[in-house]
């Protein structure tokens, strides 16, 4: 029998976290988090996780679950999220996934992608590469790949060609031939969508409020622990930008600027990753609080059962 998944899901700054706790109350749910920079304990200005008073109000899985150091994967994210899910539904709650990871979500419903092992002599030569010629290659040999890769992300188009190359089989069609499935399960999705100026304005708003909390000095903290963090935790928008700007002092003047405008590229891509997703949204406005949100998805999941 499946398992039924009530997914939140939205761009960075829309609110997930004040619709989900109240909403897991309602539904005597608990909330599995899928943000990807949330499972690394002290990260917890730039990744705006929820507090250790709202995770009291509700039981939060997959958060503070490894150190900054440690390497963490989708893989890891979805035996752990399996697990959690499976404890959650037996005890007879219902489970509440939040977050705006959309691979993690991906990989959760529709199964892991056992590739082939890297290549690095392939993958020596493809960095070599500008990523728009890596990309223009990849819309070549594997159009329907480069449809779901942003432009932009050289770690995840040199690996779709790495594939391509290593085994002459398109990754698109190579993930289709082996894609290990998870579980059984039943989502449901809501989002949360904002009109674009105005969700601008909250990550603006979202980010001063991140660097007057100590943003820099929480980034500080990190670098100054005993092993350097790991590639993925130093990517994290907000800490990438404060690491460059305590590298380099002048960085500091222009720090919320240059945040603000990654985060709002971040955003675009979220939305972009999340279209994939059949998601029920529900129009947020600068006069509708969380609990009105609240109640229209609890009247949206009431018309599922």
């Amino acid at each position: 029998m499946s398992i039924p998944l009530i997914l939140l899901v939205g761009p960075t700054a829309s609110g997930k976290t004040e619709v989900a706790i109240p909403l897991a109350q309602a539904l005597q749910a608990e909330i599995i988090s899928s943000d990807s920079m949330q499972v690394y304990r002290g990260m917890d200005i730039g990744t705006a996780k929820p507090t250790l008073a709202q995770r009291r109000i509700v039981p939060h899985h997959l958060i503070d679950i490894c150190d900054p150091w440690q390497p963490f994967s989708a893989a890891m994210f979805v035996e752990l999220a399996k697990q959690a899910i499976e404890d959650i539904a037996n005890r007879g709650k219902r489970v509440l996934l939040v977050g705006g990871t959309a691979l993690y979500i991906k990989t959760l419903l529709e199964g892991i992608f056992v590739g082939p092992s890297a290549n690095w002599d392939i993958r020596g030569e493809l960095t070599k590469q500008t990523v728009e010629s890596l990309y223009d290659e990849l819309t070549c040999v594997d159009p329907e790949a480069a449809s779901h890769i942003y432009a932009q992300d050289m770690r995840r188009i040199i690996r779709a060609l790495e594939v391509y190359y290593t085994t002459g089989i398109p990754i698109s069609q190579y993930q289709r031939l082996y894609t290990q499935k998870v579980g059984d399960f039943a989502p449901f999705f809501i989002g949360i969508q904002w009109e674009r100026s105005i969700l601008h304005q909250r990550i603006a708003e979202r980010v001063t409020k991140m660097l007057s909390d100590g943003l820099v000095a929480e980034t500080q903290r990190l670098l100054a622990l005993p092993y350097p963090i790991s590639y993925t935790a130093a990517q994290a928008i907000g800490y990438k930008e404060a690491i460059a700007a305590i590298h380099t002092p002048e960085l500091l003047t222009s720090l919320s600027t240059i945040i603000q405008r990654n985060t709002k590229s971040f955003a675009k891509r979220q939305i972009t990753w999340l279209r994939r997703f059949p998601i029920n949204w529900l129009v947020a406005s600068p006069t509708s609080d969380p609990a009105h949100l609240v109640e229209e998805a609890l009247a949206l999941i009431e018309k599922t059962n």
